[in-house]
């Protein structure tokens, strides 16, 4: 694996001077998104993802036979696995900027491109309307392979926590904490809240809708291998 990965590398070396147009114009596009995140984390949530991208088709060819694992083995093979993750890392991050996901949970999204189709999230928002943005990145990123039914398990535990007399004074927003971050036993949170050991409120900040103050730094272009 070590070996295919480091074939990679070079593959995407080639990549970048052959494409370096077409990645400006990009980041440009998405400077101003991208403006209170350093490049370096930018780079390295890219790399992270492609890595872990031609990790799991490695595995998923290995497991099909000997000799389709060895088309990895070919640089047009790689190039055209690198190509189509970098496609749908820069269209996940278009789309989460048209959707005003904070641009950090934005990049941690395009980072699982590998998982499903970058239009995932757009489809969600349109799927649950009436769910703050925030959760639907949670369970985006919480559940790649099958966000929906952690979506439908949040609906159903607010649901039943609201009609629950034994909360009925209660805040939404400890409601919502409990069946957002403990979608087995929002219970328990609960518990913890009424107990002092919890917090009771769940902001935007935290569900990553907006970025904090504190994180918004001097703008500065991102760059991908630069």
């Amino acid at each position: 694996m070590t070996e295919v990965l480091n074939r990679a590398d070079l593959v995407l070396s080639q990549l970048r001077e052959e494409y370096r147009d077409w990645v400006t114009q990009k980041l440009k596009l998405l400077a101003g998104y991208l403006s209170g995140v350093k490049p370096d984390i930018v780079d390295e949530t890219y790399e992270a993802g492609l890595h872990t991208t031609i990790t799991q088709e490695f595995r998923t060819v290995s497991r099909d036979s000997r000799e389709e694992a060895s088309e990895l083995d070919s640089p047009e093979y790689l190039k055209g696995v690198i190509i189509g993750y970098t496609v749908d890392f820069f269209r996940s991050l278009r789309l989460s900027q048209r959707l005003g996901v904070n641009p950090n949970t934005a990049l941690a999204v395009a980072r699982l491109s590998y998982h499903y189709n970058p239009t995932k999230l757009t489809q969600l928002v349109k799927r649950y309307p009436e769910i703050n943005p925030g959760v639907i990145n949670s369970a985006a990123l919480g559940y790649p392979k099958n966000p929906e039914a952690f979506l439908d398990g949040f609906i159903a535990n607010v649901a039943r926590l609201a009609e629950d007399p034994r909360y009925a004074e209660l805040a939404q927003s400890i409601i919502d904490r409990a069946a957002l971050g403990y979608p087995k036993n929002p219970e328990a949170y609960i518990k913890k809240v009424r107990a002092g050991k919890a917090l009771a409120e769940i902001s935007e900040v935290e569900l990553g809708v907006v970025l904090p103050e504190e994180e918004i730094l001097t703008p500065d272009q991102p760059t991908i291998g630069q």
